[in-house]
């Protein structure tokens, strides 16, 4: 978690929580529910020094979105790979 920006990491900490309490809520109508760190992103809170395009984060969130209807679910990624809470 690190220190510093305490708003920023404890609103971080409830998607991760939510993501996983929906994920268990929903799978029994077979609805995956996941997650996705786009990365450092040129926008203008990332800036213009930012590492990614928004094309690039999109297509992150564009792969995570159509993930087969047996793919995980109660997960987070980063780069189309899973990532640590």
């Amino acid at each position: 978690m690190g220190g510093g920006y305490p708003a920023y990491r404890i609103s971080k900490a409830s998607l991760n929580a939510i993501t996983r309490m929906l994920a268990d809520e929903l799978s029994p109508f077979n609805i995956l529910v996941n997650s996705v760190d786009p990365g450092w992103v040129k926008t203008d809170m990332g800036g213009p020094d930012a590492s990614k395009t928004t094309a690039q984060a999109v297509d992150n969130i564009l792969w995570l979105a159509q993930l087969p209807d047996n793919g995980p679910s109660g997960k987070f990624f980063r780069n189309k790979e899973e990532a640590p809470w």
